[in-house]
This record gives structure tokens, C-alpha cells and sequence, in this order.
């Protein structure tokens, strides 16, 4: 908020269009934060792995886990709160490459035009699970393919949905 309001007062005399961009997890969302996010037309970007047991699993969280949170927040912030966009981006590990299919209908079902399946780089925590969660670039190839294949199968039917990286 802080950075929002100064920002705001420095641009008064000058006039720009300021765009804005969070990227949460969505896990401390609420509907003051939401109200402002929508109030300043904030585009909101998120994680969203898959289905409940890959993205829990991805993206652990102390208590119950946060998936049923998250895809609630999600439709919040698509369908109740006016923003600059709604975008998820699918970290995929070794565990979430079974589910292509399935991450692309769950995204189209949560209301999402467009699909960015972000290839897991050997960096951070990333490089010290590598044997749990890591894969061999021909699998994630293998991975995209089936997402493009369901992608442009979508349409072919009426209802679109894009893969970003091609």
C-alpha cells in the first residue's frame, strides 16, 4: 500500500499509466487485500500445479494444505473482483508430469484461456530434491507436447485455450 500511494502522488503531476503486478501463493489472501488489488487494477499472477495431490505436494503448507484455498481464491479474483488479469503459472516436477491432461482441463475449468507450463530449472531447493522431483529435458518435452495436443484439441471443440510457450 505503501509503494501504491507513493507512487500514485508522484505521478499526479506527470500522468502515467501505471500498471501493477503481484505474484502470491494466495495463501494470506483476503477481501481487503483483494478490494485493494482491485481498487489500484492490480494483475494478480499465482502457482497452480495441477490437481489437489501435485500441488500440495509441490507447495506444502503447515495445517491442512491450501488447495481448496487457492482455486476458491482463484475464483474470487476471476469472476468477483474487477483486476488487470488473473494468471497461473504450473511448476512441473517429476510428480506432475502424469498429469497434463489434467492440468489443462482443470485450468479451463477454472475459467483460463491460456496455459504456461514452467520447466523445473536445477536451482535452490529445487537442486537438492533433483532426484525427488527432477526429470530428463525429453520428459518434460514429452509433458508439453500432450499439453499442446489437449490445447489445441480444446479448441478444435469450441472452447479455446492456448499453451503460451509456443
Amino acid at each position: 500500500k505503501f509503494v501504491v500511494e507513493k507512487v500514485k502522488e508522484k505521478n499526479k503531476e506527470k500522468g502515467k499509466n501505471i500498471l501493477w503486478n503481484v505474484v502470491t501463493n494466495l495463501t494470506l489472501m483476503d477481501g481487503e487485500k483483494a478490494k485493494f488489488f482491485e481498487e489500484n487494477k492490480f494483475g494478480l499472477s499465482t502457482s497452480f500445479d495441477g490437481p489437489k495431490e501435485i500441488h500440495e505436494k509441490n507447495r506444502p503448507f503447515t495445517g491442512n494444505g491450501n488447495y481448496e484455498q487457492v482455486v476458491e481464491w482463484i475464483k474470487k479474483m476471476k469472476n468477483d473482483y474487477k483486476l488487470g488479469s488473473v494468471g497461473l503459472l504450473p511448476t512441473i516436477t517429476k510428480q506432475g508430469l502424469a498429469y497434463a491432461k489434467e492440468l489443462v482441463k482443470l485450468y479451463a475449468e477454472l475459467g483460463m484461456k491460456d496455459i504456461r507450463p514452467v520447466v523445473l530449472r536445477k536451482v535452490g531447493r529445487a537442486a537438492s530434491n533433483w532426484e525427488k522431483i527432477g526429470y530428463e529435458p525429453e520428459q518434460f518435452l514429452e509433458f508439453w507436447k500432450t499439453v499442446v495436443e489437449e490445447c489445441i484439441e480444446r479448441t478444435r471443440q469450441g472452447k479455446f485455450m492456448t499453451e503460451t510457450m509456443s
